[in-house]
């Protein structure tokens, strides 16, 4: 038998000879082939190129690319000051991504975007907040996690004459909203984007920033371990007094804004003629050291010509005087049968 039949001796019908039916070999049958149309009653249209069979949707769904769009989650109705937009609860299980874009003449609320959530359509345990700044349009995208999405806008304290809100729901993952890397960031940038310099937070947007004073990375050096100043002492103070004598070392006063940074400080003692021993001894004292430094010394019967070291201090860090821009003594008071030395070194900086 061969296709196509004819029925009465004149009109050919479209079939086509089955040599398998059902998964067993045919022989003698055939099958109309059928044209596919659409139509009301009593109307008929092939389906072709320019007529392609429609499809029904849901009310308010139209598909986009590979996606729809949300009627419920989208509106362009202006909110009151401190109004409030709530969309339905919408299914989202064939879903992959959502895209959400708002613009608005005014500011949201603080968080006042929030793309929410659900398992059960009830309960919004997840949620994405943003806070949107006026006419400033820009896209959010959450992906998929819930059985269940909408979208809750809260209005600033000033009514908006202009809203759009507008949510797309796709098949499949986008790329995220482009930014220009010269672009300033704010906290509320969807940031599932990958950029190679160094970012930091201003307190209000995002800086890039720059190898300069200016734009430098700023460091809480507070936060910091102390570690030794490796910076070596460039000047140095050394005073002798006669016998019996009290001595003062000065270190002269920097210019406006720049500190003493003493690095050692050494005091000794000469007896010229054989120590009588004092059970008091005798206090060193000092002006612009932190807390008023002070040392109190032994007074030994030192036999003539020893030299005791009553005075080593050489700290981890370089120890930073009260006040800038200021003389500093160190004052070891008359002692007998004694000739004291102070040798002092220090740096001067900020």
């Amino acid at each position: 038998m061969a296709d196509n039949t004819v029925q009465n001796g004149t009109d050919n019908i479209s079939t086509d000879e089955l040599t398998t039916l059902n998964g067993a070999t045919s022989t003698g049958v055939k099958v109309q082939r059928s044209k596919v149309g659409f139509g009301t009653d009593g109307i008929f249209r092939d389906v072709d190129a320019a007529n392609p069979l429609p499809v029904v949707l849901p009310t308010g769904v139209a598909i986009v690319n590979n996606g729809i769009i949300s009627a419920g989650n989208s509106t362009t109705v202006a909110l009151a000051a401190n109004g409030v937009f709530t969309g339905p609860a919408e299914d989202i299980t064939e879903f992959a991504d959502v895209r959400v874009s708002v613009f608005s003449d005014q500011p949201s609320a603080t968080d006042g975007l929030q793309l929410q959530q659900s398992s059960n359509g009830t309960n919004w345990d997840i949620s994405d907040p943003y806070s949107l700044p006026a006419t400033t349009g820009r896209p959010f995208s959450v992906a998929a996690a819930a059985k269940f999405f909408r979208v809750v806008y809260t209005n600033g304290a000033t009514a908006q004459t202009v809203f759009r809100l507008h949510t797309k729901l796709q098949k499949t993952y986008t790329k995220g909203a482009s930014v220009r890397p010269q672009d300033g960031r704010s906290r509320e940038n969807d940031m599932e984007e990958v950029l190679s310099y160094l970012m930091a937070f201003n307190g209000t947007s995002m800086d890039m920033l720059r190898s300069t004073v200016a734009n430098g990375l700023s460091v809480d050096v507070t936060r910091l371990p102390a570690i030794p100043e490796l910076r070596a002492a460039t000047l140095h103070v050394s005073q002798t007094a006669a016998v019996n004598t009290a001595v003062t070392a000065t270190l002269p006063a920097p210019t406006a804004g720049l500190f003493h940074y003493i690095t050692a400080i050494q005091l000794v003692k000469v007896y010229s003629v054989l120590g009588v021993a004092a059970g008091a001894g005798v206090v060193v004292s000092s002006t612009n050291l932190p807390g008023t430094a002070a040392w109190t010394t032994e007074q030994a019967a030192g036999a003539i010509g020893t030299a005791p070291t009553v005075i080593n201090y050489q700290p981890a860090t370089p120890l930073r005087v009260a006040v800038a821009a200021t003389n500093t003594t160190l004052t070891a008071p008359a002692q007998l049968q004694t000739i004291w030395r102070f040798n002092i070194s220090y740096f001067i900086g900020p």
